[in-house]
């Protein structure tokens, strides 16, 4: 899907975990058309831009700041195997767009989204269901190789 570039520069984008169980924890590695990229665990913001936010069920972009990012890939950490739900995303005009969110063989980490901005218009992407090990391990398979890590579980600037 396709945001316009009305859509992809008012407001802020919202990407939110819904489940009838224990929602994951949201967690996002993003880069920066300066070339800085980062993973931002809950509770973390990017430190020298505000143009995200991580809350514990929810990512947040503020799209007066996007023509900075490149690409965002958001993450779900599940607790435990067999919550499955929805991953709401939603625009300040009231577009709204639902994945399905779970987690395939009681996976730790999966990747349900990707967010690209091309040409100033950010193109959603819904990934496969495919099962990780932690976030570094996610951070990696999307091409994310100079994220500093402490453990497989947290980055050089936060914990997930």
């Amino acid at each position: 899907m396709t945001l316009d570039r009305l859509q992809s520069a008012i407001g802020s984008l919202t990407v939110e975990a819904v489940c009838t169980a224990t929602a994951p924890a949201l967690a996002c590695t993003y880069e920066l058309a300066d070339d800085r990229s980062a993973f931002l665990g809950s509770g973390t913001s990017a430190t020298r831009t505000p143009l995200l936010a991580v809350r514990s069920r929810s990512v947040s972009a503020d799209l007066r700041q996007v023509r900075q990012l490149v690409r965002l890939v958001v993450m779900a950490d599940f607790p435990t195997a067999g919550p499955t739900g929805l991953l709401v995303v939603s625009t300040w005009d009231g577009a709204r767009l639902e994945l399905p969110l779970g987690n395939p063989g009681g996976a730790r980490v999966t990747v349900p989204l990707s967010i690209h901005n091309v040409s100033g218009e950010l193109v959603l992407r819904a990934e496969p269901e495919e099962a990780f090990s932690s976030p570094r391990a996610a951070a990696d398979a999307f091409g994310f190789h100079r994220i500093s890590w402490l453990d497989e579980f947290t980055s050089a600037g936060g914990a997930a």
